[in-house]
C-alpha cells in the first residue's frame, strides 16, 4: 500500500471496479500510523460498504488484525471486514479514530455471520468513536466472537449500532458461538 509509504494524513479509496470484491490478504495489513488517514469502502456513496476485507487466508499465529490504528484522529468508513486472526479492527492506540458505517464479522450484505474465534470485532480507547447518531454512522457487528466492542479507553463514544442484527435490521445472525456485545475494560 502506497499510502503507508507517505508521511502525513491519506484518503484510501477505492476504484469503481473494487465495487463488490473481496480483498482477501496473504499477509498482515500495514498499520494506520498517520494522523487523519481515512479508508472509505463506500464506492458508490449509499452509505453501505461496497468492499471486503477477509482474513480467512491469514495464519492464526500471525495474531493479525484486519485493520490495526495508531494514528491520531483516524477514520475507517463502510468496510466489510471478517475473518482475521484477532480483532477485525484495533484502534487501541488510535486515540480519536472513528468507525462508522462498518460491517463487522459480517459479509458485504451484512446479513450473514462470517468470522473465526477472533478476540474481538472492534477494540477502541481513549476518545474513539463506533458509530454515532445518524443512520449512516451505524456499524452492524455480528458478535461470533469473543466480543463485540470492547472499550479500554477514557472519553469513547459507542452509539447507533447494531450489534447482533443484521443489516436488515430483522432478526439476528445465526452465529454458532456466545460472545458479549460491549465489554468495557479499565483503559
Amino acid at each position: 500500500m502506497r499510502a503507508a509509504k507517505n508521511p502525513g494524513p491519506d484518503a484510501i479509496l477505492f476504484a469503481p471496479s473494487m465495487a463488490g470484491q473481496l480483498i482477501r490478504p496473504v499477509t498482515p495489513l500495514p498499520t494506520l500510523r498517520d494522523a487523519g488517514t481515512e479508508i472509505n469502502g463506500d464506492i458508490d456513496g449509499n452509505g453501505a460498504p461496497d468492499v471486503a476485507l477477509d482474513g480467512s487466508l491469514l495464519l492464526p499465529s500471525w495474531a493479525a488484525s484486519g485493520l490495526r490504528v495508531t494514528g491520531d484522529d483516524c477514520t475507517i468508513r463502510a468496510l466489510a471486514i471478517s475473518r482475521f486472526p484477532t480483532d477485525q479492527i484495533d484502534a487501541l492506540d488510535g486515540p480519536g479514530t472513528k468507525i462508522v458505517g462498518c460491517y463487522i464479522n459480517t459479509g458485504l450484505s451484512g446479513t450473514q455471520a462470517s468470522f473465526r474465534a477472533s478476540e474481538a470485532g472492534i477494540v477502541i480507547g481513549d476518545s474513539d468513536q463506533v458509530g454515532g447518531p445518524n443512520e449512516g454512522d451505524r456499524n452492524v457487528i455480528c458478535v461470533g466472537s469473543a466480543i463485540g466492542i470492547w472499550m479500554m479507553g477514557k472519553g469513547a463514544l459507542i452509539a447507533g449500532n447494531w450489534i447482533g442484527v443484521p443489516a436488515t435490521g430483522q432478526g439476528t445472525f445465526a452465529a454458532t458461538r456466545e460472545g458479549t456485545g460491549v465489554w468495557i475494560g479499565s483503559g
